[in-house]
């Protein structure tokens, strides 16, 4: 007799007589019991204590006593509830015992189901769902296991685990953000980690059962649930004739409740109800509503992204360790301290590879380098650190460096986020000589799987173990890792690679470096040529490195602006090291470059949730949000990123306040955001960057900018190296754009001649280099060249979708309208304006109402057509 069934047995006494454990899931235990008092057999479903304390136990009560509510005939009503007095409390409810089958014993035993009772189960099944969900509770977890059958009759268990729609004082009762769900049955929605389900997402899993039931196989299938996501997410729903021809009048109703789309989807169950009763009666069925295609041809690519939400949907998170092989766990690897000479570099390096080395693990999502070094956490309390960085186990370490045994001893320690030290290791350090370095992040990354019993497949538990490589290679490369500056860390990689240049995790840092140089120096080919030489190289040798694969998506984002290509290389990277913030924040970044945006916001969401600390990660969420005209959550998302970029000196994330600031139409307040940097470094770094990448200047205050013009060596002091090229012309024909704003043609004029050298040799050596020629365009505007600005204007947009931000919401593509508007030409403008207001882009017409840019064509017929529509709404618009 297990303690917890005596526990059980003990803790219901009064009113059960608990028999034995019939089940058990990820969230709850089941055990068949008699009720003596009525005389009558009992399932009773006790919560893990973990799951209840998230939840709540006002809540769970509350919810329990809703569903009791329910009385239909084809719903297993919740009869009873109670709690079991701890420690700890385990809160339970009971409902009948039925002695039957389940659609998934019988599918199990069956295969496929026979037409008539498939159908008579799903109808009977959307009946049920038809009258929960007019009560206003989704169930969110139909499945096989969730329907049982009495004398062949459907009955849908477990609506005392649905999240309410709406409870009765209007709010949301389930507030605590985990979801429920099973892969092979969730909607689009659910998998991604939407907060606002409905009962649309009951009607898709509902057409996943049904397609099941007749083809005795879910629609999408796969080894992993990585796999099943994103099958499920590459297309439309496999035809159903191809396992049961016979079965091909039932193709419009799975059509239209699978669809992608909750808008294309049944209105309602009773409807879905309604199309099954005439499928069984031989009428019939209209098709289903065709789901739109996507802005981009490449729409598989967007599928492996839904892997943050869908890793985060599929369990619930347990701040302890817990022996269901389904968990799933956020680990803050904190900087491990190091103790004794010239181990520090050492100890920052194993700490780095650490989290590499558990990021691969599927079931383990890493917290974020930025967040995981936040001053000020080191010596806090575990459960203080886990509430600050969203963490659900916190590993230290200390790194000690034993020089009479020339070795190093590392002592790591595991503790659950209520401050639970877990007993992961058998005592005494890892102690490892120099040329077993590597031995310490893959043993530490093992015993933490073991440690929190998560079950990963042979592949996966290979790379747990780093790329080999020669002892002393591989020591550079950890001390490479926490170098200081980008020469001396470009060293100890070259260093590495001497001593072993087939090391990929070299390889891959090396090439990173050579084409962020490219980025900020101004396209160098040399930069570009190694850069592709090494990631090329790290992709040879370590296909099955993530980073390797990270690096060679890095190349195509940043040089050759193949945006397609790079999600493909990300997408690998993401499935190798699925809990790698560092991918998650490029893949956000790719796909808002690409023009995904919605997919975009839901990789920037869980790379916030990864890296909450991140100044870079923040700052983008809000960006992406602007993008998407949801201002007020943008703003909301930028006051938390400020504080955090004016700590880190991230002097983009500084311009997105003011964009959004201009999007809401208030210039001034946009105008006072930079003027009121405290830091004279970040204030001239901030306004150098609106300047040089933007030419945003004029949400700069006039004497902040001008000032900054005019002594050029107050800028260089505080610029990060991505956050602005630093290139003369940039800066010239910025600046000439601020001076003739003001009034001052002639200093204008002056700086734009110089600028246009430049730019005319830089456009003849690289002629689809599409910004170089908006820039060259702008130059040829202040010099009094109106034709042959709008003329190199043109050409520019016609290259191809920008880098950096997709068309038409790019900032190539703004720097566009703002040009034709200063020279007069209300056509082009509003031709590239429409778009932006209708679809995804920071144009708002609030916006167009303050920017100076537009003054010359407000009167224009065209213009104040584009206008009428009034201002744009702040209560969320997605885009189209």
């Amino acid at each position: 007799m297990s303690p917890l069934f005596e526990e059980i047995r003990t803790g219901l006494a009064d009113r059960y007589e608990v028999l034995r454990e019939i089940g058990r899931g990820g969230m709850a235990v089941v055990f068949l019991a008699t009720d003596p008092r009525h005389g009558r057999n009992v399932a009773i479903k006790v919560l893990d204590p973990a799951v209840a304390a998230a939840v709540g136990y006002d809540r769970f009560n509350r919810e329990i006593r809703l569903a009791a509510r329910l009385t239909h005939p084809h719903i297993l009503s919740v009869i009873d509830s109670g709690e079991i007095v701890g420690p700890p409390v385990r809160p339970w409810y009971a409902m009948p015992f039925i002695e039957g089958d389940s659609v998934r014993t019988r599918i199990d035993r069956e295969g496929q189901l026979p037409l008539a009772d498939a159908i008579g189960i799903a109808a009977e099944v959307a009946d049920a769902l038809d009258y929960a969900h007019r009560q206003g509770i989704v169930h969110r977890d139909i499945k096989p296991e969730n329907i049982l059958l009495q004398e062949g009759h459907a009955l849908v268990v477990d609506f005392g685990i649905a999240r309410m729609v709406e409870g009765s004082d209007g709010q949301r009762l389930t507030a605590t953000g985990m979801t429920t769900g099973t892969p092979r049955y969730m909607s689009p929605e659910q998998a991604t980690g939407e907060s606002t389900l409905d009962h649309r997402t009951d009607i898709y899993s509902l057409g996943c059962v049904l397609y099941e039931m007749l083809a005795g196989r879910p629609p999408y299938d796969g080894p992993s649930a990585m796999a099943i996501v994103s099958r499920a997410l590459a297309g439309g729903p496999p035809s159903i004739t191809v396992g049961r021809p016979a079965a091909e009048a039932l193709q419009p109703v799975l059509d239209r409740a699978l669809a992608q789309l909750p808008a294309d989807r049944y209105g309602t169950a009773a409807e879905m109800a309604a199309d099954l009763d005439a499928a069984s009666a031989g009428t019939h069925v209209a098709a289903a509503v065709p789901t739109k295609e996507p802005r981009r041809r490449w729409r598989w690519l967007a599928a492996p992204l839904i892997i943050a939400g869908a890793l985060t949907a599929l369990v619930w998170l347990r701040p302890g360790p817990g022996p269901s092989s389904s968990a799933h766990a956020t680990i803050a690897v904190l900087p491990f301290r190091p103790v004794g000479d010239d181990v520090d570099a050492i100890a920052a390096g194993i700490t780095i590879a650490t989290r590499d080395r558990l990021a691969v693990v599927d079931g383990i999502d890493v917290v974020g380098d930025v967040t995981s070094a936040a001053k000020g956490l080191s010596n806090a309390p575990a459960p203080m650190i886990a509430e600050r960085l969203g963490a659900d186990y916190v590993i230290r370490a200390v790194v000690e460096r034993d020089t009479a045994a020339d070795r190093i001893e590392v002592r790591p320690e595991l503790f659950g986020a209520n401050g639970t030290q877990i007993r992961f290791w058998d005592g005494g350090p890892i102690a490892v000589s120099a040329a077993n370095l590597a031995r310490v992040e893959s043993t530490i990354a093992r015993r933490v799987v073991d440690a929190l019993d998560l079950t990963i497949g042979e592949a996966a538990r290979a790379h747990l173990t780093p790329p080999r490589a020669n002892p002393a290679a591989y020591e550079a490369y950890l001390r490479a890792l926490r170098e200081p500056g980008e020469e001396r860390r470009r060293a100890r990689l070259q260093e590495a690679i001497v001593l072993d240049s087939t090391f990929a995790p070299a390889l891959a840092l090396l090439a990173e470096g050579a084409i962020l140089r490219y980025s900020a120096s101004g396209a160098s080919a040399a930069d570009s040529a190694e850069g592709y030489r090494l990631a090329t190289a790290a992709v040879r040798n370590a296909p099955g490195y993530a980073r390797s694969q990270m690096e060679m998506g890095l190349f195509h984002r940043s040089v050759t602006h193949d945006l397609d290509s790079a999600l493909i290389y990300f997408h690998r990277a993401r499935a190798l090291a699925p809990g790698d913030a560092d991918i998650v924040h490029f893949l956000a970044s790719v796909l808002w470059s690409a023009g995904q945006i919605d997919s975009a916001l839901v990789e920037a969401r869980r790379g916030t949730a990864l890296d909450r600390l991140n100044a870079s990660a923040v700052s983008r969420l809000s960006h992406i949000l602007l993008w998407q005209h949801r201002l007020d959550e943008a703003w909301s998302r930028d006051v938390e990123a400020r504080p955090l970029a004016i700590q880190q000196g991230v002097a983009w994330a500084m311009m997105v306040g003011p964009m959004i600031q201009v999007a809401r139409g208030s210039l001034d307040s946009a105008r006072a955001l930079t003027s009121n940097i405290e830091s004279p470094r970040l204030r001239s770094a901030t306004v150098g960057f609106a300047l040089d990448w933007d030419l945003q200047g004029w949400l700069i205050d006039d004497s902040l900018a001008l000032r900054i013009c005019r002594d050029p060596g107050a800028t260089e002091a505080g610029l990060p190296r991505l956050d602005s090229p630093r290139l003369p012309q940039n800066r010239l024909v910025a600046c000439a754009l601020e001076e003739w704003s003001r009034g001052d043609s002639a200093r204008a004029m002056a700086m734009a001649d110089s600028a246009h050298a430049l730019l005319r040799s830089l456009v003849d050596g690289q002629p689809q280099a599409e910004r170089l020629r908006m820039r060259l365009a702008y130059a040829d505007f202040l010099l009094g060249d109106r034709e042959g600005a709008l003329a190199q204007a043109d050409s520019s947009i016609a290259i191809r979708n920008t880098y950096w931000d997709f068309h038409p919401g790019a900032i190539n593509a703004i720097a566009y309208a703002r040009l034709a508007g200063m020279a007069g030409d209300a056509e082009r403008a509003t031709t590239q304006l429409r778009p932006m207001l209708e679809g995804y882009s920071p144009i708002t017409r609030d916006w167009l109402r303050v920017d100076p840019a537009f003054d010359r064509i407000r009167s224009d017929p065209l213009f104040r057509e584009l206008m009428r529509g009034g201002p744009r709404s702040q209560s969320g618009r997605t885009g189209p």
